[in-house]
């Protein structure tokens, strides 16, 4: 995201999640790649409902690489 302006349009993605722990990896790294294509800026909300397994904790780290 270094190279798009600060004139450029912001878009914000709001994901609500339950129990995808095992998929929200691959999602965020599609997502990633997908809006970096269109050189906007973005930033992406995971919304987790107390999923029992681990979504919370998966989604965190994935974001964070």
């Amino acid at each position: 995201m270094d190279d798009v302006s600060p004139t450029s349009p912001l878009i914000s993605v709001v994901i609500p999640l339950y129990n995808e722990g095992l998929h929200v990896k691959d999602l965020l790294s599609d997502l990633k790649t997908a809006l970096q294509q269109i050189g906007c800026r973005f930033e992406v909300v995971l919304v987790d409902d107390g999923s029992p397994d681990g979504t919370g904790g998966r989604g965190a780290d994935a974001e964070a690489t």
